[in-house]
Order: structure tokens, then C-alpha cells, then sequence
């Protein structure tokens, strides 16, 4: 994914968050809370051994780290705003980004060291 896609993403998404919570947009909150459980179901396909594979062969960049701390504060965020259950689900994907990131990395030790 190019920056400008993911910027323009996570722009989204935060403007989504801002309208929810600050101005109390009823539609934005639902789209948000939408928008999380989908990331938390398609993060349980995440963990794959075919899609660790294809990341452990791109090089490691910031957009993955910058997408986990927002995805952590985006879980600060909901809980705060008392979304307790899609809180949740946010913590989930944070957790699945964490395995995927651990496994990619141990991945990308067994392709420099082949023997």
C-alpha cells in the first residue's frame, strides 16, 4: 500500500473518530464501530502462513509500526468513550498486528539465515 492510500486511511478514520466522539455524529459512530469489527474479523485471517511469507519478503517500514500506535490509541480512544465491546475488538486486532509483526520478523531471520 502506498503512503498517500495509507495516510488518506488513517485520515479517515480519525476524522471518523473526531466526528463520533467530539461532535456526537450518531452515523459516524456507527460507520467507526463498523469499520473496527470488520478490521477485527479480517485480522483473524491475518495470521497465515501464506501472508506472512509475501510481508517477510518487503522490507520492515514505520507504516507498520505508526499503524499499530494508532491502532492502540484508537482502543484508548473507545474505551474512553465508553464502546467497551468494540474496544475490544480494536485490542484484538492490536494483538493480531503484534503476532503478524513477531512472526513476519522471525520469518525474515530464517530467510537471512538458511541454514
Amino acid at each position: 500500500m502506498n503512503i498517500c492510500l495509507w495516510t488518506a486511511i488513517k485520515c479517515f478514520e480519525w476524522t471518523l473518530a473526531y466526528l463520533a466522539f467530539h461532535e456526537g455524529s450518531a452515523g459516524a459512530t456507527s460507520l467507526l464501530k463498523f469499520t473496527i469489527w470488520v478490521v477485527a474479523i479480517i485480522a483473524v485471517f491475518a495470521v497465515n502462513d501464506d501472508i506472512i511469507k509475501k510481508f517477510a519478503k518487503k522490507p520492515a517500514n514505520a507504516r507498520q509500526l505508526l499503524s499499530l500506535a494508532s491502532e492502540a490509541a484508537m482502543t484508548g480512544v473507545l474505551v474512553w468513550n465508553q464502546h467497551i465491546a468494540t474496544g475490544v475488538a480494536s485490542a484484538f486486532s492490536v494483538m493480531t498486528m503484534l503476532v503478524v509483526l513477531d512472526l513476519v520478523a522471525k520469518q525474515r531471520l530464517a530467510n537471512s539465515n538458511p541454514g
